[in-house]
């Protein structure tokens, strides 16, 4: 028999404060049933603590981000391609290939992100990124075989129709 399952994700948990207390309103109401965490965003240990708190940790993923914010990696920093003069990091990724080296930073930082959501003692249930940059495939490429490699469950795709895709 096959059986379906609807999953209303939010993501963004942890951007900031207002979207944090936004996304467990939501959680109250049953307006979603999972949510993916920013480890890179200023609310992002609030949001640790009240999952924790609120007994969500089987309801969060990890929503990487390499496009806003303060990046955790210093390799990803030193590249041109990904972080600018006034230390932020560049909004598109749209159609770029990139380097062995720009895939290692990139790596890096995922490492760094899903390090940091551990230290909280939260491992994701699924992943996908902020801005859906893992729909590009310079960028893809290397997530999946991120998740994949670090027992990341699922990934979630843009496209939530379909079967959900996951390594087992």
């Amino acid at each position: 028999m096959n059986r379906s399952k609807v999953v209303g994700n939010a993501d963004d948990f942890g951007m900031n404060s207002e979207c944090t207390k936004a996304i467990l309103k939501s959680f109250e109401m049953n307006w979603i049933s999972t949510t993916t965490i920013m480890p890179t965003m200023p609310g992002f240990e609030e949001a640790c603590e009240v999952a924790n708190e609120q007994k969500l940790l089987d309801r969060i993923g990890i929503h990487f981000n390499l496009k806003e914010g303060q990046p955790l990696s210093e390799k990803i920093k030193s590249s041109r391609r990904f972080y600018n003069d006034q230390y932020e990091m560049y909004k598109s990724k749209k159609g770029y290939f990139f380097t062995s080296d720009e895939n290692e930073a990139i790596c890096t930082e995922l490492e760094a992100q899903l390090k940091r959501l551990q230290e909280f003692k939260i491992y994701p249930t699924h992943a996908d990124s902020h801005h859906q940059v893992h729909h590009y495939w310079g960028i893809g490429l290397v997530f999946s075989d991120f998740c994949k490699v670090n027992n990341v469950p699922s990934l979630r795709l843009r496209f939530n129709y379909g079967r959900e895709f996951s390594w087992k």
